[in-house]
């Protein structure tokens, strides 16, 4: 999931909220603070120079019982001193445990993938082999 923010300044909060526990995060630029906890990421920026682009992407490890075809909600909200707001977008997904359907849905490969197919036990080196080209083509 990915969360970008415009023209951030001053002190800003975003809080993302999600059915599931938040994995790896990255985050641009470096916040003050990071808390997570139970399927929420709250993020604390101080722009003091300049207005920026601010950016929260991160991955979310679902419970063991998400089956196919399940649908994961997300919250987000942004708080400034004197405002708030919620994030915009996308408000669920669909999981998919065929990595190769989840392509074919969307119609290209993404880094997301290409990790997620190096990190399953249940794909073949074949079937990554298929996926790593078509990565590289761009397709």
């Amino acid at each position: 999931m990915t969360v970008s923010l415009r023209n951030v300044r001053d002190r800003m909060i975003l809080r993302e909220s999600v059915d599931g526990e938040i994995g790896n995060i990255d985050l641009s630029p470096e916040p003050v603070a990071v808390d997570r906890d139970d399927g929420t990421i709250t993020v604390y920026w101080n722009i003091a120079d300049s207005v920026v682009d601010a950016s929260l992407e991160y991955t979310v490890e679902l419970p063991a019982e998400a089956a196919d075809g399940d649908v994961v909600t997300f919250e987000g909200t942004v708080e400034s001193s004197d405002c708030r707001w919620s994030v915009g977008g996308d408000e669920t997904a669909t999981v998919v445990e065929d990595i190769f359907q989840r392509v074919l849905e969307r119609g290209a490969v993404t880094a997301a993938d290409i990790e997620v197919a190096i990190e399953r036990d249940d794909i073949t080196p074949k079937e990554v082999a298929r996926l790593r080209r078509a990565w590289l083509k761009g397709d």
